[in-house]
């Protein structure tokens, strides 16, 4: 653009033979029409409109006979704006001109066509709806003509039957080149009943380009997964793992019904304008895809709100009317540390941004979290050379699946257990309707793939939850997430590999010295520990050697002053006199909470000193005051429900508690004895 302008504005200070007024006149146009060609271009800053496709429309359409194949500057510069044809008279000042009346114009019509919605004081409703259904077929080779039509024909009626033609044409082209990938569904359905289980995930897994020989069947699962956001409506996942793992790759390569954005969006783009114009992305498309999603710190707050809502319910609210979409939320992110580390010093959603990760009501909705960090950086080798199915076939099936509903085909077989709530259940239901839909289509499920996806799918949801317990709120304190057999009762549990979440309480007696304690801070979060105390020979003195500060290390201070003060009565007086006391407290959740386990501290101290192992399993609440008083826990029904998840068998409670004692339930006093 910038070389045009420069050009045209040469070419009037070699025009001499013309006044020098209207020389200086052309030029102040030239200006003038250039800043209107920038500001319709960059009009909307989110979504600008590219300069050499607006140039190359205008030139065809203001020079007809050129060829569509010539080079913008070897046409413009070279070829017509070119000081021989200057010098020879081919080309006047009044030539100029007329091309930069006519530019100036087709800027205008240009931001008309690519946003008709921003235009309807000058367009007619029908052109505006025309142009609407042909931004979502795609423009094809019709810029051109759609340029030439607004900018020479004002009749309505005329410009809305070009566009008219020009969209049965671009459906006919797209209905051509879906015809190999548009089967019937029965057709696919058949296809998969003479495959077995095995055989089918790897053909599927080959679709998308992987190698299966040496892949574990969990990556393969992982793999169809990532299909799931495809064939199955309003489904929430996110994938935080290393670079390169393919987070994006579904999303972006998979299918042409899915749509990916790299930045934040707005309320409109996302969910539609106001007045309903027009459609927002989750009406439009299959599934919306969040890549980088640590670049979405700057996201404004109404999105998020609005998207939680959606991902909720499915509904949003713009204007006076409530509106439906179908899209799935994916949401893919790079994680900075290994996954052991997050687990030590923060939780698994710490690689999301701000507006997302601190907000607990947000990730709640999200149905499952794929842990990235287990899938393969890709490298050449993992690509197969085997054959598959046609991927625009594979897309259109998977997109006549998302009719189907196999949320309810668990039933015939399991039942989920106690701990998963309303939100919990919907999950996995959504989860292991999409994976049916990617490997049983054909609605043929045996009851030990049933277990299967079902276990796969509690996992997943577990992941998200364990997070939320672990970022302090106790809303989310049940996460032992089972199933039973419908036929035999037998319950079975589902954990999380990278974390444990059950038996971090040991069954067997410890040694002397080491007992478990559990606590709950002003915040409402649950903390875990083992104290550890041993002695040496000295003159009886305290010395934390790790893991205790805060009100933690306070707690320790004020039970080992009423163990000095109470050493004869309680006949330890030579041992605290001729020993120093080490003692470690060790975080088990590793959420970093500071525990008020005085008592813990104590028998653990009275341990190490009678050489005497506390009971197998035993957890001890409460802290101690200065003179020895039992200090009650803020709340008995969090802690009792970290030690029975964790495998405690009996747990010792202040007797302050014991008011609070009505509001256990009766499965957690059956399972730790308080």
């Amino acid at each position: 653009m910038e070389l045009l302008k420069n050009r045209l504005i040469y070419l009037s200070t070699l025009a001499t033979g013309t006044p020098e007024d209207e020389r200086n006149q052309v030029r102040r146009n030239i200006n003038a029409v250039w800043r209107t060609i920038y500001q319709e271009l960059g009009r909307n800053p989110r979504q600008q409109l590219d300069d050499d496709e607006f140039l190359r429309a205008h030139l065809i359409v203001y020079f007809p006979d050129t060829s569509d194949s010539d080079p913008l500057t070897q046409f413009l510069l070279n070829k017509h704006f070119s000081p021989d044809r200057l010098d020879s008279g081919d080309l006047k000042l009044g030539d100029i001109q007329n091309y930069i009346d006519s530019i100036q114009l087709a800027a205008r019509c240009w931001h008309q066509i690519h946003f008709p919605e921003d235009h309807t004081e000058i367009l007619s409703p029908e052109v505006v709806g025309s142009l609407e259904r042909i931004r979502r077929l795609g423009y094809g080779v019709f810029r051109p003509t759609f340029l030439a039509t607004l900018a020479s024909v004002k009749e309505s009626a005329v410009q809305n039957e070009v566009l008219v033609q020009a969209e049965r044409f671009l459906l006919l082209v797209r209905s051509f080149a879906s015809t190999r990938s548009n089967v019937g569904e029965n057709e696919y359905r058949k296809i998969r009943s003479e495959f077995s289980t095995e055989d089918w995930l790897n053909l599927i897994v080959r679709s998308m380009g992987y190698e299966t020989s040496g892949m574990e069947t969990r990556t393969k699962l992982f793999y169809c997964l990532r299909l799931v956001q495809l064939c199955e409506r309003n489904f929430n996942y996110v994938d935080l793992g290393p670079p390169g793992t393919g987070k994006s790759y579904a999303v972006q390569e998979l299918s042409p019904y899915a749509a990916l954005l790299t930045g934040p969006t707005t309320v409109a783009n996302m969910f539609g304008h106001m007045s309903g114009r027009r459609k927002g992305m989750v009406e439009l498309w299959d599934s919306v895809g969040f890549d980088e999603v640590a670049d979405l710190e700057s996201m404004p707050k109404e999105v998020i709100t609005t998207l939680k809502t959606y991902c909720e319910s499915g509904k949003f609210q713009r204007g006076a009317e409530e509106s439906a979409g179908y899209a799935s939320i994916g949401m893919f992110g790079n994680t900075r540390q290994p996954v052991d580390v997050m687990l030590q010093s923060s939780h698994l959603f710490d690689p999301m941004p701000g507006v997302i990760r601190d907000d607990v009501a947000f990730l709640d909705r999200i149905h499952y979290y794929l842990p990235g960090w287990e899938m393969p950086v890709m490298r050449n080798e993992l690509f197969t050379d085997h054959y598959g199915l046609v991927i625009d076939y594979l897309a259109a099936a998977l997109r006549e699946l998302r009719k189907a509903n196999f949320t309810e085909a668990l039933d015939r077989h399991f039942s989920l257990g106690a701990h998963l709530n309303a939100r919990d259940r919907k999950a996995v239901r959504r989860t292991v309707s999409g994976m049916i839909k990617v490997l049983h289509p054909h609605g043929e499920v045996s009851k030990e793939d049933t277990g299967a996806l079902l276990a796969f799918a509690i996992e997943g949801r577990r992941r998200v939850k364990e997070q939320l317990k672990k970022m302090g709120s106790f809303d989310y304190h049940q996460t032992a997430f089972s199933y039973l057999d419908n036929d035999t009762g037998d319950e079975h549990f589902v954990g999380v590999p990278e974390q444990g979440g059950r038996d971090l309480i040991s069954a067997d007696p410890l040694p002397p010295g080491t007992i478990y304690a559990s606590s709950v801070d002003s915040t409402g979060m649950v903390g875990l520990y083992r104290i550890e105390v041993s002695l040496s020979g000295g003159t009886g003195k305290l010395k934390m050697a790790g893991g205790a500060a805060g009100a933690t290390k306070e707690s320790f201070s004020r039970a080992f002053s009423y163990l000095q003060s109470n050493k004869t009565p309680l006949g330890i007086a030579r041992d605290c006199d001729t020993n120093d006391f080490h003692v470690e407290c060790i975080d088990l959740l590793g959420n970093q909470t500071d525990g008020d386990i005085g008592v813990a501290f104590l028998v653990a101290c009275y341990s190490t000193l009678k050489k005497t192992s506390a009971l197998a399993g035993l957890i001890v609440l409460g802290d101690l005051s200065i003179q020895g008083n039992i200090k009650a826990v803020r709340s008995l029904n969090e802690p009792l429900q970290v030690a029975m998840d964790n495998g405690a068998r009996k747990v010792l409670v202040p007797i302050e508690n014991k008011r609070q004692f009505l509001e256990v339930s009766a499965d957690i006093v059956e399972k730790v004895d308080p």
